[in-house]
């Protein structure tokens, strides 16, 4: 498969997803956020954002799965590589170093709401 945000494409093409819960980590190297989404079925994914910035968060879940996603690696931004936005939702806004999807089945310890 292509990046991560060609996988997040396709996700979003496949089925309709909705945020589950939103988990925010700090540890001693910054700030991380994972957004863990279902579908219809027993399929679980995360996104994982790590070297999170600048983050504004208005609801935990609840809403569809909907980020708006933009490589902005090349305009030169040290340790920005994505810019992420909820255009439609408004719930959430922040600037990232690194962005990933993990999947896992229900049985995985996902978990539906806080």
């Amino acid at each position: 498969m292509g990046s991560a945000i060609e996988e997040y494409d396709e996700l979003l093409r496949d089925a309709a997803w909705r945020m589950s819960r939103i988990v925010v980590a700090e540890d001693g190297e910054g700030v991380s956020l994972r957004v863990e989404a279902r579908s219809g079925g027993p399929e679980r994914v995360a996104l994982r954002f790590d070297g999170v910035s600048q983050l504004v968060l208005r609801q935990g879940s609840g809403f569809p799965l909907d980020l708006q996603i933009v490589d902005v690696g090349d305009a030169g931004l040290e340790g920005i590589a994505f810019r992420v936005t909820d255009p439609g939702n408004d719930i959430a806004s922040f600037w990232c170093a690194e962005f990933r999807i993990e999947r896992a089945e229900e049985s995985d310890g996902f978990r539906d709401g806080p």
